[in-house]
């Protein structure tokens, strides 16, 4: 089966402006919540269709985010009213993280959807491809950057890495080893601290106040001989 959810201006809206990976977002769709597939291209199709009074990549101040938080939270209670889904539904939860999403970047833009992201439980997967916010932070990094990531093995065997990686190696211990104990998805998989070096330069972003001290990395930038298992264990 052909999994196509939205259209080309959609498609091109979630991908270009708001750096979403389609195939991500598609496949947790059709994996968690197929019968609302509709649902989800009517959300994205208002959402495009609703006029913002100010540009969500400026600048914006207290007043003009609060204005279009305003009409946001407005038109979407609306659809909400006509696009009706099940409490507590795989779809519901969805829902709840990309209104959350969406809310973030009618207010602060790609900027304020990245820093505001929530992977409780699951969040749209964005891939940056430039740098966002200011890079006063990154500049004042070493030229050449430890960076550490907690994942599964078979992301270290591909040697493809994911993009969100962390300073602080304590915080990869816990990505690793203690966020996702008890999901079904993680049992008896092999988890891996990974550290690696990359050059500043190749850091999108990176905001020394954010307390997972999180650097995202162009990830092909990683040279590949640097990176090694420092942490292994299998999550119960």
């Amino acid at each position: 089966m052909d999994k196509k959810i939205f259209n080309k201006v959609e498609e091109a809206f979630l991908r270009d402006s708001m750096c979403i990976c389609i195939d991500d977002l598609t496949d947790k769709i059709f994996r968690e919540a197929p019968q609302e597939i509709i649902f989800f291209n009517k959300l994205i199709n208002y959402y495009i269709s609703i006029t913002f009074p100010h540009n969500s990549e400026s600048n914006l101040t207290y007043i003009e985010k609060d204005e279009n938080r305003g009409i946001f939270e407005s038109k979407l209670t609306t659809f909400e009213e006509n696009n009706a889904l099940e409490d507590d539904s795989d779809a519901s939860r969805i829902y709840d993280e990309l209104y959350h999403a969406l809310r973030s970047y009618t207010t602060e833009g790609l900027l304020g959807l990245y820093k505001h992201k929530d992977a409780t439980y699951w969040y749209p997967k964005i891939v940056l491809s430039e740098n966002i916010g200011s890079r006063d932070d990154i500049d004042n990094l070493d030229e050449e950057v430890i960076i550490y990531r907690g994942t599964n093995i078979n992301e270290f065997d591909s040697k493809i890495f994911s993009q969100a990686w962390t300073l602080d190696k304590n915080i990869a211990q816990k990505f690793a080893f203690v966020h996702y104990i008890g999901q079904p998805n993680y049992k008896n998989t092999s988890r891996v601290v990974i550290k690696a070096k990359i050059s500043k330069n190749d850091i999108y972003f990176y905001d020394r106040g954010l307390s997972e001290q999180e650097v995202v990395v162009n990830p092909l930038k990683i040279a590949t001989t640097s990176a090694e298992i420092i942490e292994q264990k299998i999550l119960e």
